[in-house]
């Protein structure tokens, strides 16, 4: 496989014109926060090592790309965002395994590809589709897409952790970064709708200029699953769930734990 970028049917528009305007903006600021996580990169090496396809649906700006490559494997690179694609093959420009890594432009509830080893949604992208229907959807197409005993993998936040959030509705200052530009103020408030398990997560980034600030928001709101449900998804889906972990050591998954990782195999 060649390095490249193609398009496929189903566009990011055809994802939401509101989360698509996000990602766009998003993509901006989300190095400065995620850019630099490492905390998951061992978890998926290990499950990468002797694939001969690896799919990152959700790739944003490639953060995982390379160290998956690195390991000798085939990979395909999945984002609905051009911004986020654009800072995507930026980072891979220069890098030794890059031949090996492909993007492709695609709406991640439509398949992309066949026979792939390990399909793979980070840190939270999952999330991102908040109904039922547009879940099945992504979950289908990631079925499709792996061969028989191919796995799937789910990293999601912990909803007992999410949903009892002490503070709700505050102005939080998350991260100040220096910039070419100048200073960088990241804020972020957050609302939970427990009923709903729903979280709303809006970020507010504070450019300080010498002149002037520059602000800009972005609108996120997740869907918080809890395991029953996640594990009824999967086997719907026609995947059976082989484990579901509390952190990237593979340990079991329980209230209190930091994540929720969900490793299912296609049946």
């Amino acid at each position: 496989m060649t390095r490249g970028e193609a398009d496929t049917l189903g566009l990011a528009e055809a994802q939401g014109g509101g989360r698509f305007a996000e990602l766009e903006r998003l993509a901006r600021y989300y190095d400065l926060r995620h850019g630099a996580y490492v905390e998951d990169l061992a978890f998926y090496r290990d499950l990468a090592r002797g694939s001969h396809l690896v799919l990152e649906l959700g790739c944003g700006t490639g953060r995982l790309l390379m160290p998956l490559a690195d390991e000798g494997v085939a990979v395909l690179g999945v984002e609905s965002s051009p911004a986020m694609l654009c800072r995507a093959r930026s980072r891979l420009e220069g890098q030794e395994a890059a031949d090996r890594v492909q993007l492709v432009r695609a709406d991640l509830r439509r398949p992309v590809c066949r026979g792939a080893s390990l399909a793979l949604l980070a840190l939270n992208t999952f999330n991102h589709f908040g109904h039922r229907e547009e879940q099945v959807q992504v979950l289908e197409a990631a079925r499709f897409s792996l061969s028989s005993g191919g796995r799937l993998v789910l990293d999601l936040p912990n909803p007992h952790l999410e949903l009892e959030r002490g503070v709700q509705g505050a102005c939080v200052l998350e991260q100040v970064t220096d910039t070419d530009e100048g200073v960088l103020y990241e804020w972020s408030v957050t609302e939970v709708d427990r009923a709903a398990q729903r979280m709303r997560l809006r970020c507010v980034y504070d450019l300080a200029r010498p002149d002037r600030i520059i602000r800009e928001t972005c609108l996120a709101e997740l869907y918080l699953f809890y395991r029953p449900e996640l594990e009824l998804l999967l086997e719907r889906t026609a995947f059976a769930v082989e484990g579901v972990f509390g952190d990237y050591d593979g340990s079991d998954y329980e209230e209190g734990s930091p994540r929720m990782l969900a490793v299912a195999r296609a049946v």
